[in-house]
């Protein structure tokens, strides 16, 4: 496989470059070729930057329909970077203003990523915590006290874990 060298990463999407044609319009082959490589890489969020561009011929719409069934397959996601209305407007005529992101600004991709990576991180806690709790009801307490265990020292003193809390 050869090295993908038209991306970058902007907070948790690997963000393809907009690939043309020589004509200068949107080369949908390319794109799919390009966002194949990103799956195999495991990506889960994967972008488009089409800042620049003026409109699309079908095929770059009916790519970026295919590509979000098989994102939405894989609980992963497409977004496009545009702020051109011609575009917004047919992504809008094709339905995909409802399944994939839209962001106007690499800002706004940012925003988006800072949300995402704070609610990934509250599920992981949470999933934590009801592990600890499902080790204490069933009686595996040695394990539940080492992945709780909290013990803080403040000079003589010394605070621990209490055992029978509820969560």
């Amino acid at each position: 496989m050869s090295e993908l060298k038209n991306y970058r990463e902007v907070g948790i999407f690997d963000l393809l470059s907009a690939p043309l044609n020589p004509i200068g319009a949107f080369d949908a082959e390319q794109f799919k070729n390009d966002a194949e490589s990103l799956l195999k890489r495991k990506s889960t969020f994967i972008a488009v930057d089409l800042t620049g561009l003026d409109f699309l011929y079908s095929d770059a719409y009916n790519a970026f329909t295919q590509l979000q069934k098989e994102l939405s397959l894989k609980k992963c996601s497409i977004g496009i970077l545009t702020n051109n209305k011609t575009i917004i407007d047919g992504l809008h005529r094709v339905g995909l203003d409802r399944s994939v992101l839209i962001f106007r600004a690499e800002a706004d991709m940012m925003g988006y990523s800072i949300k995402e990576e704070e609610k990934e991180e509250k599920a992981k806690q949470k999933d934590a915590v009801k592990d600890s709790a499902d080790q204490l009801k069933t009686g595996d307490v040695e394990e539940a006290e080492e992945d709780t265990d909290t013990t803080a020292h403040s000079g003589n003193a010394d605070i621990s874990t209490v055992k029978d809390a509820t969560i």
